[in-house]
């Protein structure tokens, strides 16, 4: 019985490691840097107000101009480090933060897409706003865990802008 000699066996061990840690680094580096693209557009857009309500308050109703729906998607995936931390986070049970964050970074970008929509077309304000989640991506078997978010509301052209 022969055995492998240390230069090849830390070879073998290294060479994962390296490729793991380069993958959560360039997990990490994205993922903040979509953090602070997501903050960017945010300030910028705050001036179309989005509302939650259904109808306009009285009064305002008159001073549309139009309306239409818009719609924002987009998927967002899990890389294999947040995958993998989540199924060790799952044995024990518990929130699996790793996958709250990027469901929260999801909700931000689709209600993101749907505001730079209303902006460009002229809209002063977006209301009715929803989302809805679904799951793409099941489990490691069949890919790494994805999921679609979609924002939609309606964009309202008014002829004087609301305040804000």
């Amino acid at each position: 019985m022969q055995f492998p000699d240390m230069a090849s066996l830390v070879g073998q061990i290294a060479g994962p490691i390296i490729l793991i840690g380069v993958g959560v680094f360039a997990g990490r580096v994205n993922e903040r840097r979509h953090w602070r693209s997501l903050a960017r557009r945010e300030h910028v857009l705050r001036e179309v107000p989005v509302l939650n309500i259904k109808r306009l308050p009285d009064g305002l109703e008159e001073q549309v101009e139009w309306s239409h729906l818009l719609v924002g998607e987009v998927v967002i995936a899990s890389d294999y480090f947040k995958s993998f931390v989540a199924s060790l986070k799952s044995l024990i049970g518990g929130r699996i933060r790793v996958f709250e964050t990027l469901i929260h970074r999801g909700r931000r970008e689709a209600t993101l897409r749907v505001v730079e929509q209303a902006r460009s077309e002229g809209a002063n304000l977006v209301m009715n706003l929803r989302l809805e989640t679904a799951t793409v991506g099941r489990g490691q078997k069949q890919g790494m865990p994805m999921a679609e978010i979609l924002a939609y509301g309606t964009a309202v052209k008014l002829r004087q802008a609301p305040l804000q």
